[in-house]
């Protein structure tokens, strides 16, 4: 996994199955330290989406954010 920072703009990526690195979330800052919208690279339809992190609010710590798109493309049941 590794992640690239683009102004207020932070995404996180991982090996795809043919090794090609792909995009799997989003991190966007608020303006507060602690807290970071989150969006899902949707490869159908080849853009972000803002999303809902676990804990309910579209937004939360950068922590929360990367556990929740881990969760979903590693297949956490707890999601």
């Amino acid at each position: 996994m590794s992640t690239s920072r683009r102004s207020e703009r932070s995404s996180s990526s991982a090996p795809g199955v043919s090794r090609v690195w792909t995009s799997r979330c989003r991190l966007r800052f608020t303006g507060v330290l602690h807290t970071w919208g989150f969006a899902f690279y949707l490869a159908s339809r080849g853009k972000y989406e803002d999303n809902f992190l676990p804990t309910g609010p579209p937004f939360g710590s950068p922590e929360d954010a990367l556990d929740c798109a881990c969760g979903f493309y590693l297949g956490d049941p707890t999601l």
